[in-house]
């Protein structure tokens, strides 16, 4: 990444179709969870997120996504996700360093884990993090029950998690040589979610009645007496 050039996620991403090699996963549409082709990139861009994040580059641009995911809180603090939806919705930072950046990214399919790692000029960049600010929260919904004809009387399968609503504020300080370089504010407008289950009502076809004949029998199966 050439000095002072802006990174876009979408624009190495290309497009994701199922004939660029996407699988179907969890998106998020609307106000519903559901499949849909490309499902959890968004895992990649949050880690690219990260990576230039406590890199102490200039965020240019960055959404959280709809409402409070956990997976991306394990091993981390809430409020630092960084959604995409190509191609509007995009993450973005800017090579402040002066220097050319490389990117390098690896994976780990066993591992199930995904690794950039940033090279560069050193900087002698710190960056200090706040403790997230978590404020307006707002209750979940009661849950939402939907009939779902395919599938069969008796069964119920739960489609969407509830969260609650809330704000999420992080602040970061860029220091460079004792030098404050700047100061910014990572906000998180979280919406609440309501838990959503598909009830079943198919109904199971009787088994056709056929009468017993014993001329009906494979022959290994007969008794002769």
């Amino acid at each position: 990444i050439p000095p002072d050039e802006i990174f876009s996620f979408n624009e190495h991403l290309g497009e994701v179709t199922k004939d660029e090699g996407y699988d179907e996963s969890l998106i998020i549409f609307g106000n519903r969870t559901t499949v849909g082709i490309g499902g959890g990139v968004c895992q990649v861009s949050t880690t690219a997120f990260r990576t230039a994040f406590y890199g102490g580059f200039e965020i240019v641009e960055r959404w959280a996504h709809g409402y409070r995911v956990s997976w991306y809180e394990i091993n981390s603090d809430i409020g630092l996700d960084a959604t995409i939806y190509s191609p509007d919705v995009d993450f973005r930072f800017r090579n402040d360093t002066g220097h050319y950046l490389l990117i390098q990214t690896e994976t780990d399919l066993e591992a199930g884990t995904v690794t950039f790692r940033f090279y560069g000029t050193p900087t002698n960049r710190e960056v200090v993090v706040s403790e997230p600010t978590v404020t307006d929260i707002v209750k979940h919904a009661p849950p939402i029950y939907e009939n779902d004809p395919s599938l069969a009387e008796g069964i119920t399968k739960q489609v969407d998690w509830a969260q609650d609503g809330m704000n999420v504020s992080v602040t970061r300080l860029v220091k460079e040589d004792d030098q404050l370089l700047y100061k910014d504010e990572i906000v998180s407008r979280y919406r609440p979610w309501t838990a959503v289950y598909k009830v079943g009502t198919k109904k199971s076809q009787p088994l056709p009645y056929t009468p017993y004949n014993p001329n009906n029998l494979n022959p290994a199966n007969r008794i002769y007496r």
